[in-house]
């Protein structure tokens, strides 16, 4: 039976994601720079956290739990400013059907 310990797997994509912003970073403006630096200063600070805890072996799932629910409010206020500058329309049924399927 392989071993399917994934160990500190969590914390590799924010890193990443770190990377790959510092690379575009004069490309990101105004409130989308802030947005992505709290982002993802938050997502490593909280898998180091649960990265720790696994290690001491204390329960850390409601930690995602908490982490998923702050993530969704998050990109919802985010998105909402967006819609409500009209910078984005909102995508209803019925504008995809009439876009992509062609009735």
């Amino acid at each position: 039976m392989p071993n399917l310990n994934l160990g500190n797997s969590d914390t590799y994509m924010p890193l990443l994601a770190l990377v790959v912003l510092i690379y575009v970073w004069k490309f990101v403006h105004g409130l989308e720079k802030k947005f992505l630096l709290l982002y993802i200063a938050g997502s490593l600070f909280t898998f180091a956290i649960t990265n720790i805890l696994r290690y001491q072996k204390v329960p850390n799932l409601y930690l995602y739990h908490f982490y998923t629910w702050f993530e969704l409010i998050g990109f919802v206020f985010y998105h909402y400013g967006d819609i409500r500058q009209k910078k984005r329309r909102i995508l209803s049924p019925d504008h995809f059907v009439h876009n992509f399927c062609g009735y």
